[in-house]
Parts: structure tokens; sequence; C-alpha cells
């Protein structure tokens, strides 16, 4: 749960902090549309006979629900908006390297 916490934070406009207390490695499939709050491009480009072997045909964007949906439908899962701290870098001073 915990990577799938950190790779939703990059699909997320905030970080996603795993809760569940659930533990293991899980295969997770999840279909969703990812440009469900944007314009949909068209997608056209072909897919190798690899890829298309192994995920099956390409669904209509247009059908699958959006991420936050997806969630809750096909995992069981939900997302919920708390306030907490977050770690942040600050950078005081920059130095070029010394000659050894």
């Amino acid at each position: 749960m915990y990577d799938l916490a950190l790779i939703l934070s990059s699909y997320s406009d905030r970080p996603v902090v795993d809760r569940t207390g659930i533990q293991g490695i899980f295969d997770i499939k999840m279909q969703w549309n990812p440009f469900a709050a944007r314009p949909q491009p068209a997608d056209d480009s072909p897919r190798s006979p690899a890829a298309e072997s192994r995920e099956g045909p390409r669904p209509d964007l247009a059908s699958l629900p959006a991420l936050f949906d997806a969630l809750d439908q096909q995992l069981g899962l939900r997302l919920e908006s708390h306030k907490g701290p977050v770690e942040i870098y600050v950078i005081d001073r920059v130095e070029r390297p010394s000659k050894n």
C-alpha cells in the first residue's frame, strides 16, 4: 500500500500517505481516466504486440471513472484530505566543488 500511495502522489496534486495499515505485496490492476478533468487527447498511436497481449485492448477513456472513483469502485479504497506536516528542503547556499 505504501508503493500505491507513492504512485498516487504523482497523479494527484497533493502527497498521499498510506494510513490503511495493510501489509504485504499485491498485484493491483486499476483502470481510470487520467484525463477526466481535462480535454481527452486523441489516442491513435499504435501499441506493440507485447503491450497488447499484456494489457489487453485499449479501453475507451470516456467510459472509465476518474481516479478517486476508480479507487473506491475497483479497490475499495478512498482518499481523504487531512492537514499534517510535510517534509520540505531549504537550500541555504550553493557552492562550486573544490578541486582536490
